[in-house]
């Protein structure tokens, strides 16, 4: 039930990074997305269940630097996505809704820091961990 990949919750996430559910390893590094004042810069995470390494989530953080630290996300720059909605922005969402065709609304609530933090660990033990 916690693993359900369409129930995007951060309470049933950390509950399964506290009981070692989950790995996670970050797939795009700081991609740049638009240009000028729209610009910014996309970490993705994908969040993986530990028992048969299946994609459940990802994680996107929107920065505005490309060098900024990684708790420094945008203020409403973190979300995180079912793996359909996750090559999916907001301009697909709004296409979909102008078109009256039915789609998922991405979830929008922002990551906490603590949370995002215990992502970043994860994926940093990750890099580290032996093959």
């Amino acid at each position: 039930m916690y693993k359900n990949k369409q129930v995007l919750d951060i309470l049933r996430l950390n509950w399964l990074i506290d009981h070692a559910e989950l790995s996670v390893r970050r797939t795009v590094v700081r991609k740049q997305l638009g240009k000028g004042k729209s610009k910014s810069f996309l970490d993705v995470y994908s969040i993986r269940d530990r028992t048969d390494n299946a994609p459940l989530w990802e994680a996107h953080f929107h920065y505005d630097r490309q060098d900024s630290e990684p708790l420094s996300f945008t203020i409403k720059g973190s979300h995180l996505k079912t793996l359909e909605q996750s090559r999916r922005g907001i301009e697909s969402q709004r296409r979909d809704e102008q078109a009256g065709l039915p789609h998922t609304a991405i979830w929008r609530q922002t990551f906490d820091g603590k949370t995002a933090n215990r992502i970043f660990a994860l994926a940093s033990d990750a890099a580290v961990a032996p093959l």
